[in-house]
């Protein structure tokens, strides 16, 4: 998932608005964005207003990882490593379901084992 910024315009809202005005621009991105998933659970037809604020909120990131010097890579592989934790809870909270679903149909016989 890679997007394109240019990272001139994003250089210079930094050097126009300051390191402190962006770190906070990023706290109000966020907390727009977690506004229209509120909303989105309150059956509002809202996606576009999500897609929006998703794209400020990236927006505001890339500004952060350029104000702090951070590489592409050094976040990729948190990413991966933060990824693959993931993927082992996603696989034990199945196997939980699993046990649990077996444990409940014992005698009737367990579809899983099949």
């Amino acid at each position: 998932m890679e997007y394109k910024m240019d990272e001139q315009i994003l250089q210079s809202a930094i050097d126009t608005y300051g390191s402190r005005s962006q770190h906070d621009m990023l706290l109000e991105e966020i907390s727009e964005l977690q506004k229209e998933i509120c909303k989105y659970y309150r059956n509002v037809n809202n996606e576009p207003q999500i897609m929006e604020e998703m794209a400020d909120v990236l927006i505001m990131i890339e500004q952060v990882r350029m104000m702090h010097k951070i590489k592409n890579e050094d976040i990729q592989k948190v990413i991966d490593f933060k990824l693959a934790r993931l993927n082992g809870r996603v696989n034990e909270e199945i196997e939980k379901r699993h046990k649990t679903y077996c444990d409940l149909e014992r005698g009737y016989g367990c579809v899983f084992d099949e």
